[in-house]
């Protein structure tokens, strides 16, 4: 509880912790470490969900994305798998788009249509659906476990508060009162 209070009611040991999660027990955080970690928010601004989904849209429409799918065409022989795990910002729900990319680049002549790609039996693509859906399940799942273990500990801490503070009132000397 003192280490707590400690952390906590410092300034900069609270702002480090907020920012890292580091307590100081297992590093030592210097007054110049906490200027390093403001100097990095001031060079660099936090990155969020918005500024993701932002950056994919605009590598979509920028053409690279185009780019990167013939490169992964080429280098995994048509294999939508290894295409979907290799572009960035893609997921089993961007394969019809990808396929008709591609589709176009076989059409026009930039690539070879190769029989990986073509004869892809849908089998395996139901399996690779299937199996991106249950990735995506236990990635909601995660968070749900995170929450309930961060409530457990809340839930100890506060019965071990309960329990310090019934031993305080147990054994703490009582004031004696004056004899008459």
């Amino acid at each position: 509880l003192n280490r707590a209070y400690s952390v906590l009611s410092d300034k900069q040991k609270r702002a480090v912790y907020d920012e890292t999660g580091i307590i100081g027990d297992d590093v030592e955080i210097s007054s110049d470490d906490v200027d390093l970690v403001a100097w990095g928010r001031m060079m660099f601004k936090k990155v969020t969900k918005q500024d993701i989904d932002q950056f994919i849209q605009e590598y979509r429409d920028s053409g690279e994305e185009r780019s990167a799918v013939k490169e992964a065409y080429i280098n995994h022989n048509g294999d939508m798998r290894k295409i979907l795990d290799t572009v960035l910002g893609v997921t089993y729900e961007d394969e019809e788009r990808l396929r008709s990319m591609i589709n176009e680049m076989i059409e026009a002549g930039e690539l070879k249509a190769t029989r990986k790609f073509l004869a892809e039996p849908e089998k395996r693509k139901s399996r690779r659906i299937r199996a991106a859906k249950r990735e995506a399940e236990s990635k909601e799942g995660e968070g749900a476990l995170v929450e309930l273990i961060q409530n457990r500990q809340k839930q100890k801490l506060a019965s071990l508060d309960a329990f310090c503070d019934s031993l305080a009132q147990k054994y703490a000397k009582k004031p004696r009162r004056a004899k008459k």
